[in-house]
């Protein structure tokens, strides 16, 4: 994907006040014209913003909520336009697929790929098109999947974590659902753990369960900016191994991937268990991936009782070392 100038400003100016990429990733915001970058807001003016007037009424106010978001950092805000003979210079095109009769066009003339997100739900994709209307050198065009993949991309209608500076901060506490089964279920244990609560595993005598239909589940949709390696970091109670030779197991994996069994007490060394008394936690760090950026939800299945979830920290690169961690994220409902 092209390099994008300014384009996510307004955007990340909310909802990551901190920074702008994480530590070692490719900045998408730019000051300074570059070859392949899109010029969003360049001396006194701004692209203008279409949308059509076919497509969804939230798309609309999503592009409005970006205008006014671009303004409100640059002082300078982009004119809203909804007919496409309106667009006399660079654009940001916004629109739904099979809605937006110019994001439509574009498809079908091959200038704009969608393969990676064809069928999905809540998805969007970002491109730099060329010479994609009459009389209009470039475009941004911004296509979602459907009508929440489009209007999903600006903070007013954002739900669930969002990812800041790299990473997402999760209390286990503040779970977006939780999916009990007849052998067992997850419950809240107030003020268990160093910062808030943790989530344990109810009866306390259940059977060790294969992850998946049968196994208790909890769930953390959230919003990521950046694709690829996500390590995900689960803060655990310093559970002793009271069932000798079985370990301490849980299971995670992103959206509809195959759940990933971990176990607590892999490494269980007498470093290893003067390590949690020190700390009063045992962290496992497990390596998972997410296709592209967008809405994904983390699971977080029951494997054996005894486990106490304290926290969860989605590293996508910017994770800095600190003994606590980063403060656990506000899911924004």
């Amino acid at each position: 994907m092209n390099r994008l100038f300014i384009f996510s400003l307004g955007l990340v100016a909310i909802l990551m006040p901190r920074a702008a990429h994480g530590i070692g990733q490719t900045p998408y915001i730019l000051h300074r014209a570059v070859p392949g970058a899109f010029p969003v807001v360049q001396g006194k003016s701004a692209a203008a913003i279409y949308t059509d007037s076919a497509d969804w009424p939230g798309v609309a106010r999503a592009a409005a909520d970006l205008s006014a978001d671009i303004g409100r950092v640059t002082g300078i805000a982009p004119a809203l336009v909804r007919n496409a003979t309106g667009v006399k210079t660079d654009a940001i095109i916004v629109g739904t697929i099979g809605r937006s009769p110019v994001v439509d066009q574009l498809i079908r003339n091959r200038k704009f790929d969608v393969s990676g997100v064809a069928g999905k739900w809540e998805a969007f994709v970002i491109q730099v098109v060329t010479r994609p209307l009459p009389g209009v050198s470039s475009a941004l065009v911004i296509a979602g999947s459907d009508k929440r993949g489009t209007t999903d991309v600006t903070p007013s209608t954002l739900r669930g974590f969002v990812e800041s500076d790299g990473y997402a901060s999760i209390e286990a506490a503040h779970y977006s659902r939780t999916v009990p089964t007849q052998a067992a279920r997850w419950e809240v244990i107030p003020d268990v753990g160093r910062t808030l609560s943790g989530m344990s595993v109810f009866p306390v005598d259940a059977p060790s369960l294969t992850p998946g239909p049968a196994s208790p589940c909890l769930e953390y949709r959230m919003y990521l900016f950046h694709a690829g390696k996500a390590e995900v970091n689960a803060i655990l109670s310093p559970t002793l191994d009271f069932v000798p030779g079985r370990g301490l197991r849980l299971a995670m994996a992103f959206d509809e991937q195959p759940p990933r069994i971990v176990d607590a007490l892999e490494h269980n060394t007498h470093g290893d268990w003067q390590a949690s008394v020190r700390d009063s936690v045992r962290s496992i760090k497990t390596a998972l991936s997410v296709a592209q950026p967008g809405y994904h939800t983390l699971k977080i299945w029951m494997v054996d009782p005894g486990v106490v979830l304290q926290k969860l920290i989605v590293d996508l690169g910017g994770l800095r070392p600190s003994y606590l961690g980063p403060p656990g994220g506000i899911a924004v409902n």
